[in-house]
């Protein structure tokens, strides 16, 4: 055989082979692709399905919210109506049913409230934009020009 018919079976050997091998790079790209729209898909469902779980704790939490804000309105109507609140005295069941409204332990009398925090800066400073213009710093505070008269 030849050296050109050896080159030209050589030849088509490689395209044979490079075309085979772009149809197998082909077919791994189809199939990352489907790997992913069905990814994309499954997260979908699972957006859809926590939306749809959340959504109907909500509606029962409102519900029960509107039960408890319908139950307590006719019970202090029923509570006011009474003869007691014309000398501004809350009877016991009055009492009773404004502690389990509150219903939330509250802490004692003798603990002390927070600290209120101090000044963000000192020295007159704003934010750190410069000084204050409300006489703080080293400028004069500008002042605004008189209304004109109107005439006549």
């Amino acid at each position: 055989m030849s050296i050109l018919a050896q080159l030209v079976i050589a030849l088509a050997i490689f395209a044979a082979g490079a075309a085979g091998g772009v149809k197998w790079h082909a077919g791994q790209d189809a199939i990352a692709e489907v790997k992913a729209r069905e990814l994309r898909e499954s997260d979908a469902r699972q957006q859809r399905k926590l939306g749809d779980t959340a959504a109907t704790g909500h509606e029962a939490d409102k519900a029960k919210i509107r039960t408890e804000v319908h139950t307590v309105t006719v019970e202090v109507e029923h509570e006011t109506e009474k003869l007691v609140y014309r000398n501004v005295c809350i009877e016991p069941d009055g009492m009773r049913l404004i502690e389990r409204t509150l219903g939330a332990p509250r802490p004692a009398a003798s603990q002390p409230a927070p600290a209120v925090p101090g000044p963000e800066r000192p020295g007159g400073w704003h934010w750190g934009v410069g000084p204050a213009v409300v006489g703080g710093g080293d400028r004069p505070v500008p002042r605004m020009p008189e209304p004109a008269a109107p005439p006549g």
